[in-house]
C-alpha cells in the first residue's frame, strides 16, 4: 500500500462536511451557499478553466460582508486541513523508520544538519 503525504482524502471530506454543517447552523444557509458556490466555481475553474470570467464577475459581485463570510469560511476550511496534515506527518514519524524520521523536513534534522554545516542558515 502507498503512503500518501498528505491527510487522507476522506478525512479532508469528513472536516468539509463538519465545517459546512458549522456554518449552516451558525451563519445559516445563505451563507453556506454562498461559500459552496464560490467552492465549485474554483474547481472547475482550477480542473478545466471553466467559467474564470463568471467566477472573477461573482467574486466582483460580493459586498464586503459577504466576502468576509466566504473568507472566514475558507480560512477556517484551510485551517482544519493543514491541521490533519500534522496529524498524518505524525502519524507517518511515529511509525517511520529511525533513520526516516531524521529527514530534513523534521525540526531536527534541520538543527543536525546546521550544527553540522550541511547546511547554510540562509537556506
Amino acid at each position: 500500500m502507498t503512503q500518501t503525504r498528505g491527510p487522507r482524502r476522506e478525512d479532508v471530506r469528513l472536516l468539509g462536511r463538519i465545517l459546512g454543517d458549522v456554518i449552516r447552523d451558525q451563519a445559516g444557509e445563505r451563507v453556506f451557499d454562498l461559500i459552496e458556490e464560490i467552492r465549485r466555481a474554483s474547481v472547475a475553474w482550477r480542473r478545466d478553466g471553466a467559467d474564470a470570467m463568471r467566477l472573477h464577475e461573482r467574486l466582483l459581485r460580493l459586498s464586503t460582508h459577504e466576502a468576509v463570510q466566504a473568507a472566514h469560511g475558507f480560512a477556517l476550511f484551510l485551517q482544519m486541513t493543514n491541521l490533519a496534515e500534522d496529524q498524518a506527518v505524525r502519524a507517518r514519524l511515529m511509525t517511520a523508520e529511525p533513520d526516516e524520521a531524521q529527514r530534513p523536513t523534521t525540526l531536527p534534522a534541520a538543527i543536525s544538519a546546521l550544527s553540522s554545516g550541511q547546511m547554510s542558515r540562509s537556506a
